[in-house]
């Protein structure tokens, strides 16, 4: 008989809760997994129903069940926040600590306050996998034994997790293993690592993260711990890994902790800086281990499938008679040919629908798409290794997947299901994911639609680089038609955001020797006038504009709005001011009937540009607040950061460097949270360089010319490359280094075909290292001839420091300075 007593201990005092508590739902909520989830995503920081259900992949109703017994339990405590205009519910532990006593009755006590020990049951599975049956890697096997950092990659299944856990087992060293998972977080390492150490007599973290101290503290306690428990670090599956945070500890690790082995496993390279860190990639078994792999009658399959271990696997475990059949099968064939058909229908059916998505999903997703899985079958595929489920997610074998999609019937009918299903979704990643299936559908018609909704909202994701590979793969397998023209044109888009501009020019021409509507041929000048006006070639971007606008038949629209706003901004440029202020008023009118259009506020933007050129600063200044506001409006923050870049150039006309990098600031802050813009990124930061620099904040100066150079290495666009020239040669000059800021200066102004305003500033740096250098009369000649260019371009604006250097210049020739 239970003698059933739970003591509560809340600040001090202690009472019976027999009443209240019964051990008996204390004991079924902590044997039910999901409630211990639960309890493992809040013990970290307080959560909600809905972050929870998202967190774990499973229905809001599911958990509303579990939080019910974790209350009847008294494990956990609600409370109201406020979020915004509305209040939300979160939840946290009740407890910190529950002691479970058998002497002399059962009885439990559970210690109440604020959380401060997490207790996991995940935390403690930190041991090595065994393994079985592993045959040869005698070389890489030394690879790792004489190396202190290893990373491990290859494809899927080759072995990567095995190689690691078979070298950990044969140490006698201490072995802290972890399998990353996409929702990981520092938190939950550092305190997995925590729980490790304090089995092993370090318990200095453990207490550090119960006291809250800063994460530095506990990054380098756990860098120690590890250290003196004599351990080796291992992470498995660290591609998965989304945390910045984890990357850094792991970086620290390498730096900090040269003599305590680490072991990485991923598919690919991670982003780690250490150079201490080696890499091993893993290949195929050699013929001879792969046949000890497979062994028996089996060793046959080896000279059809090479060496992937997985594979070999897989085939060794179905129950089929393999033969010796032709040894010129393909692996897809084979397992297509002999596997598939000794398997039941019901498993067939299973890994049919499952191969027609690209990587994991969520099996509750593909049993909305084609109904529920026989539970049994699907538990059958699991054993023999055809797929892998865990928390809801399901995996399958890359070869079972492709030979699997290739024996499907009714292809594009199931494509056409998913393309729905994904299109539904509201994230990016999804969409690009619809698609995909929408182009394997083969339905051009809803294609146009989806490219005519979608599109530029993909072109400005964070996800444009993988939206383009899409694009790309879906041109190359259509025939010529209307689709494939406007998919060759978004091709064409994304090179030109991408400022990879000869391929953009490339798929614009494609897209014209497909047959297209004239509704594209709008489309194509304009983005083929803009991508002309970043290579420099300012003349040929207005005549490609002025051509299309005398061809155009809709007058008055948004098409002939766009086209006037780009034609407007080349006319500034070339100097030609006045039919720039002819076109833009003509575009501004236009745009008046269509103010919810972004072209609206751009046409704006232009024209406070053209005012700035102008030297007009009090009208240029007034009209770039009234397009912010616009842009802030319609949360178009592209359009917002241009704004403040304006802003910026007008406080550096009137003598205010420190406040222009004040708005340089906001500008760059929001183009690294918008993350798709890395050349406007790197000009903004070019340009808040040069402020700098004229200022005397060198040390600032050099730290965001560093920065322009990683960004700018991102990238293929030359202009900018000859824009870091220009900054490096300021930079240089500024610091009295003539010798080599001549010659960054010459580089520069190679780049002839680059921005003009970015070459007259070379040429103004250049007069200022000839005068230096005592060549005055050259200087004289080289701000002559800017001075002239300016007034005949009527750049005003630009007009007043170039006079400025040529008194300068003048003061020393006739002083003998």
């Amino acid at each position: 008989m239970f003698r059933a007593l739970e003591r509560i201990f809340i600040d001090g005092d202690c009472y019976k809760s027999v009443e209240r508590q019964p051990i008996h739902q204390l004991l079924r909520a902590l044997s039910d997994k999901r409630c211990l989830d639960i309890l493992n995503i809040i013990s970290t920081e307080p959560s909600y129903t809905g972050e929870l259900a998202s967190h774990l992949k499973i229905k809001e109703s599911r958990i509303s069940e579990k939080i019910k017994i974790l209350k009847s339990a008294g494990l956990i405590t609600e409370e109201w926040k406020r979020e915004g205009n509305k209040l939300v519910k979160y939840l946290k532990p009740s407890m910190r600590k529950i002691n479970i006593s058998l002497d002399g009755g059962l009885s439990v006590e559970t210690i109440s306050d604020r959380p401060k020990e997490i207790v996991d049951y995940e935390h403690s599975e930190y041991n090595p996998p065994s393994v079985r049956n592993f045959v040869g890697r005698k070389e890489e096997y030394k690879f790792l034994k004489d190396n202190h950092h290893i990373l491990i990659t290859g494809i899927p299944g080759i072995g990567k997790s095995a190689m690691a856990a078979h070298f950990v087992n044969t140490q006698k060293m201490n072995t802290f293993w972890h399998d990353i998972r996409e929702t990981d977080n520092l938190k939950h390492l550092l305190m997995k690592i925590a729980i490790f150490l304090q089995r092993h007599g370090d318990e200095s973290l453990i207490n550090s993260l119960q006291a809250e101290r800063d994460r530095r503290v506990h990054v380098n306690l756990a860098i120690t711990g590890m250290r003196k428990t004599n351990s080796i670090l291992v992470l498995d599956d660290v591609h998965k890994c989304k945390d910045a945070e984890i990357f850094g500890l792991v970086n620290d690790f390498l730096k900090s902790v040269p003599e305590v082995k680490v072991i990485l496993a991923a598919r690919s390279r991670i982003p780690l800086v250490a150079t201490s860190l080696k890499t091993l990639v893993l290949g195929e078994l050699p013929p001879a281990e792969a046949k000890k792999l497979v062994g028996g009658e089996s060793r046959s399959v080896v000279k059809r499938f090479g060496g992937h271990p997985l594979l070999l696997k897989i085939i060794s475990n179905l129950p089929v008679s393999l033969g010796e059949g032709s040894r010129t099968v393909s692996p897809d064939e084979y397992v297509m040919n002999v596997i598939m058909p000794s398997l039941p229908k019901g498993i067939v059916t299973i890994i049919q629908q499952l191969s027609f998505f690209r990587g994991e999903v969520k099996r509750e997703d593909a049993e909305f798409i084609f109904g529920k899985f026989n539970s049994e079958e699907f538990h059958n595929a699991e054993n023999i290794g055809l797929l892998r489920s865990k928390n809801g997610i399901v995996s399958m074998n890359d070869m079972v997947r492709e030979a699997a999609y290739l024996s499907a019937d009714n292809k594009e009918d199931v494509h056409w299901k998913l393309a729905t299903f994904y299109v539904s979704k509201n994230s990016s990643e999804s969409k690009i994911e619809g698609f995909h299936h929408l182009w394997k559908s083969r339905r051009n018609e809803d294609i146009l639609k989806f490219l005519d909704q979608y599109s530029m909202q993909l072109i400005d994701s964070g996800h444009m680089n993988n939206f383009q590979k899409e694009l790309i793969e879906a041109s190359d397998s259509m025939a010529v038609c209307e689709a494939k023209a406007v998919i060759l044109y978004w091709i064409g888009r994304s090179y030109r955001n991408s400022r990879t501009y000869k391929k953009a020019l490339e798929y614009f021409t494609k897209a014209r020797l497909c047959p297209h509507s004239p509704d594209l041929e709008m489309h194509i000048a304009p983005s083929e006038a803009v991508v002309l006006q970043y290579m420099g070639r300012i003349e040929a971007a207005r005549d490609v504009l002025q051509s299309h606008l005398k061809t155009l038949k809709e007058r008055g629209g948004i098409v002939e709005g766009d086209i006037l706003n780009t034609l407007g901004r080349s006319l500034t440029y070339l100097g030609e001011l006045k039919e720039a202020e002819r076109v833009l008023k003509r575009s501004l009118k236009i745009f008046s009937n269509f103010k919810e259009s972004r072209g609206y506020w751009v046409c704006l933007f232009h024209i406070a540009f053209m005012e700035y050129v102008k030297g007009n600063l009090k009208e240029a200044w007034a009209v770039n607040e009234r397009a912010a506001s616009g842009f802030l409006n319609m949360n178009y923050l592209y359009g917002y950061a241009a704004t403040q870049q304006t802003k910026a150039f007008i406080m550096e006309s009137t003598g205010r460097f420190e406040s222009a990098i004040d708005k340089y600031d906001e500008a760059i802050d929001i183009l690294e949270n918008l993350g798709f813009s890395q050349s406007d990124l790197a000009f903004t930061l070019m340009k808040k360089t040069l402020a700098n620099i004229h200022i005397g904040r060198m040390e600032e100066a050099s730290k965001d010319l560093n920065k322009s150079k990683n960004t700018i290495s991102q990238t293929e666009d030359e202009l900018l490359k000859g824009m870091l020239s220009y900054v490096e040669g300021s930079f240089l000059l500024k610091k009295k280094k003539l010798e080599l800021a001549r010659k960054m200066l010459n580089k520069a102004m190679k780049y002839e075909s680059s921005d003009p305003i970015m070459l007259w500033g070379v040429r103004l740096q250049m007069a200022k290292l000839l005068s230096i250098n005592g060549k005055k009369k050259d200087a004289e000649k080289l701000i002559l001839d800017l001075i002239s260019d300016l007034e005949r371009r009527n750049f005003f604006v630009f007009l007043k420091e170039a006079k400025d250097i040529h008194k300068e210049i003048e003061t020393m020739r006739n002083t003998g300075i």
